[in-house]
């Protein structure tokens, strides 16, 4: 059966099932402050697998490596069927993601000799794919941005990669009182009745 780790982001509730040997704790400390005991029907499900050899798995006809620089984003074509990888280097992907086709149980596959390396990557990666499509009938959005919290409201910083988004956060939390830094990286935007709210979460870059 393995370990079942349950998380609630933005008010939605996902799983992750661990093999027994792999300590949660190591490979998913940023998604703490997530941690929930809700007992209802999940968004979406991840399992782990470790496999001797990411050859054994079969994705599919590689469509696309995205990125221009790591980590890369492949997608791959199984007779109609999108499947997924994520990789430091653009020569292979280090892991594969297999979803259902509604993309609420997925497996990620991991090579055993790189578990040490790698583990963290694909969670956090598989994670955060599988929250954005999953959470987008929910008027949820991810965006890329850095996020500070001042008197009860959000500030939210865009831009590309590079252009000081986490500067910008940077100066308000060092010189505007009362400032908290919300999330670094990947907020999440949330329509709820008449009100528009932004949550952390566990996908904050180097934060």
């Amino acid at each position: 059966m393995g370990k079942l780790c349950k998380y609630d982001v933005a008010g939605h509730l996902f799983e992750v099932q661990l093999p027994d040997s792999i300590e949660a704790g190591k490979y998913l400390s940023a998604y703490l402050p997530f941690v929930t005991e809700r007992t209802d029907s999940p968004l979406f499900s991840l399992r782990v697998e470790y496999v001797d050899d990411l050859k054994t798995v079969d994705p599919g006809i590689k469509k696309e490596c995205l990125n221009d620089e790591a980590p890369y984003f492949w997608i791959f074509d199984k007779d109609g069927k999108y499947n997924f990888g994520f990789s430091y280097s653009k020569s292979r992907p280090e892991c594969i993601l297999i979803p259902s086709d509604d993309f609420r149980e997925s497996v990620v596959y991991i090579p055993s000799s790189m578990l040490e390396s790698v583990t963290d990557f694909a969670l956090s990666n598989s994670m955060m794919l599988l929250y954005t499509f999953c959470t987008s009938p929910y008027e949820t959005l991810m965006v890329h941005a850095s996020v500070i919290r001042h008197n009860g409201g959000g500030y939210m910083f865009l831009g590309r990669s590079g252009t000081g988004k986490s500067t910008h956060s940077s100066l308000w939390l060092r010189n505007i009182d009362n400032t908290y830094l919300l999330n670094d990286d990947n907020p999440v935007i949330r329509v709820e009745g008449d009100e528009i709210n932004i949550y952390g979460t566990p996908w904050s870059g180097k934060t």
